[in-house]
Formats: C-alpha cells, structure tokens, sequence
C-alpha cells in the first residue's frame, strides 16, 4: 500500500554486516583453485590511498619466486591490469588524477588531450569486455588479466589478477 517502508535501523543493521565482511578470507579458496588449476600466480587487490595494492597473493606451480610483486605493493593505474580494471570501474574524480599523473610521467605533456582520449576509450573497452589485460607492461616477460568484484550495490571493490609468463599463460 506504500504506507511502510524500511527504517534507518535497518539501514544501520545492514551497515554492521558489512563491517564483518572479511573479503580476503572470501575469496582465498577462489584464488587458491585459481592458482591450483591454471598453476600461475593470483593476486587480489584492492584501491588504497596511494592506487591499487596487493592485498593477497596465491601461488600456482608455474609460479616464479621471484617476482618483484608482494603484498603491500602499489602498482601503476596505466599499465597494470589490475590498476586498468579500477580505472574503468571507479568514479572518474577518484583515478583521473593519478591517470593525468602518469600520462605526464610517461608521455610528457605533449599531446596530453590526445593521450587522454586513447586512455578513455580503452577503459570503456575494458567495462564492456569485463576484464583487463597486461602485456609486458610492468615486467617484460609476464601478462595478467584482470577481473572486477563488486560489492552488493555494484561498485568496484576489489580485483582479481592472474599472472604468468607469456607464452605460459594463454591470455
């Protein structure tokens, strides 16, 4: 009849659960089937004050030891798979800033609108693909994809990376 609705209460009860969510703990037997059946490394990361961090790593059989990307690394917004599938996903006030930043650090500032444009377009191609992709990009030998986790109102709040050695990886 529309006379009743919710209440601030529940509002604040479904607040609460949300702060018991414990999403690295959620998703370690995914990234560890991950990391078992396709034998390559899994990260999980998430958006930190500085871009996007590893919070949680899995190893597979192809893994290498030596990887320079532990947990608590900050990786770059533009060329990792990780860092792109957060800049399609996240509100364009909250990653623009750094997008501009590396833009300049890598490319100068020459032709910084053209830059720009190209950087847009990929990212819409990466929401609509659903995944993001990494070649060679950090370190020269490895690729990654990336996917998306969202939250219940469908908001990015993590990303799931898988990593090997190109040509071992079939991206």
């Amino acid at each position: 009849t529309g006379f009743y609705s919710l209440g601030t209460s529940c509002l604040k009860l479904g607040l609460a659960y949300l702060d018991q969510f414990d999403l690295t703990e959620l998703c370690k037997p995914y990234m560890r089937q991950l990391a078992n059946d396709l034998g390559h490394t899994v990260f999980l990361g998430v958006w930190g004050n500085r871009g996007p961090t590893i919070i949680n790593r899995m190893d597979g059989t192809y893994s290498q030891t030596l990887f320079d990307l532990r947990i608590g690394c900050v990786l770059p917004v533009l060329t990792s798979a990780l860092g792109k599938n957060f800049a399609a996903h996240l509100p364009s006030k909250i990653v623009m800033p750094m997008i501009l930043e590396e833009i300049k650090n890598n490319k100068g500032e020459l032709d910084l609108d053209n830059h720009l444009e190209k950087v847009k377009e990929q990212l819409e191609t990466i929401k609509q693909d659903g995944l993001s992709q990494g070649r060679a990009e950090i370190l020269s030998d490895l690729t990654a994809i990336s996917v998306p986790i969202f939250d219940f109102s469908n908001n990015i709040i993590a990303g799931l990376t898988i990593m090997g050695k190109i040509g071992g990886l079939d991206d």
